[in-house]
């Protein structure tokens, strides 16, 4: 019957509802059947009620972006690429996009992929992080309202229009931006992050736990889940770090037959205690040889290993997935076995979206989380973190949260 337009600006509010009745009540004037007054009546109401709502939307976030773009960051940036030092650097908050959040820093992991940045002076790394939304674009979607703790991992937008959107696997997006692009990142006070790559944290579940699982988390769940991994499967899991401590508790978590696989039997009583059933020492050619096979094998190593040993330990169509980068190529010497055996090497990259917020689900339902080490958010805490980390010194996560 009419239409109205919305949100009207603040100083015409009034003035919009007063026009909006008497255009009701010249409406009405032509209505002969009351039941057809009524639901007039009604949906006015309705049309009035969600205007006046998305009115006070609109001005609210306009009130907090302009607080966002008031507020000084501190951040730790790259000082030295060679000496991977860092230095405090603060930037006024920018302008907020349609669908971006401004969050205030709880935590912040390190991981080895912020490696990455330390090449440019200037960077700020930081791609596991948990925060308090404080200020929300127009657009942001349900969920990420202030005073909402949500968690950003290595991703931070994608195109959302391209075939690999529309299938739900933002991660392949050509177009994605990562924690590496568009501006500074986690470690500092506060960040800026494409809200529809933010998940609100369960509320069981610590904001020093919650950050390493947004990306080595993420990356473990996603390559059971992606490649079909379930309960009575027999699973392995190579190397036991960062990554591996993690991808052992959601193997065992998913109900599988755990196998820790190292090279370190010093690990095997802590490899247990994350959930693994058995240790085999990859050092023992006799012991890989007879060790009863698997229907996938998850390597999260950034080593080169023998190949064709790791291929032998699968059951027929078992795969063996990477998510390490090894150090050189890949070879395999017996294709035969590999062939007539139907195995199936693969890689896996981080979680789309769907599979991130389930993954903090099932983490928090089953009381997984890292093992980590609290170091301050500083230029000193930021080179001690890089430094326990290329020393390969971490155990197993370092998290780098506000001074202690």
């Amino acid at each position: 019957v009419f239409s109205v337009s919305y949100p009207p600006p603040p100083t015409m509010h009034i003035t919009w509802r007063v026009v909006t009745t008497r255009l009701l009540r010249g409406v009405r004037s032509n209505i002969s059947s009351p039941l057809e007054a009524r639901t007039l009546d009604c949906q006015a109401r309705q049309t009035f009620a969600f205007a006046t709502s998305q009115h006070r939307r609109f001005s609210s976030s306009a009130r907090k972006m302009a607080t966002a773009e008031r507020l000084i960051i501190r951040a730790q940036a790259v000082a030295d690429p060679a000496k991977r030092t860092f230095k405090e650097v603060t930037f006024p908050a920018p302008a907020l996009g349609p669908f971006e959040i401004l969050v205030k820093v709880e935590a912040c992991g390190c991981c080895h992929s912020d490696f990455y940045a330390l090449r440019t002076v200037g960077s700020v790394p930081g791609h596991e992080i948990v925060g308090v939304v404080e200020a929300v674009g127009t657009s942001a979607p349900d969920g990420m309202g202030v005073g909402a703790r949500v968690g950003m991992g290595y991703q931070r937008s994608a195109c959302m229009e391209c075939d690999q959107c529309r299938r739900g696997d933002e991660q392949l997006c050509a177009k994605k931006t990562t924690f590496l692009q568009g501006g500074p990142a986690g470690y500092a006070t506060h960040v800026v992050w494409d809200a529809r790559f933010a998940f609100p944290i369960p509320a069981a579940m610590e904001s020093t736990d919650a950050g390493p699982l947004l990306c080595a988390g993420a990356t473990v769940y996603s390559a059971f889940v992606n490649n079909g991994v379930e309960a009575r499967m027999r699973v392995g899991v190579l190397g036991i770090g960062g990554l591996g401590h993690l991808g052992l508790q959601f193997a065992r978590a998913l109900g599988c037959h755990v196998t820790a696989l190292s090279g370190s039997p010093d690990k095997e009583a802590e490899a247990k205690s994350f959930g693994a059933h058995a240790f085999l020492n990859t050092r023992d050619p006799d012991a890989v040889k007879t060790y009863p096979k698997m229907h996938f094998i998850l390597n999260t190593v950034s080593a080169s290993i023998p190949w064709d040993d790791y291929v032998r330990l699968l059951l027929p169509n078992g795969k063996l997935c990477l998510v390490g980068i090894p150090d050189g190529g890949i070879v395999i010497k017996d294709p035969v076995n590999f062939i007539t055996q139907q195995k199936h090497l693969c890689g896996s990259l981080i979680a789309n979206r769907a599979t991130m917020a389930d993954m903090l689900t099932f983490a928090s339902r089953h009381g997984i989380k890292p093992k980590t080490e609290l170091v301050e958010l500083s230029p000193d805490g930021c080179e001690q973190a890089i430094k326990r980390i290329d020393e390969n010194k971490a155990r197993y996560r370092i998290v780098l949260v506000p001074k202690l």
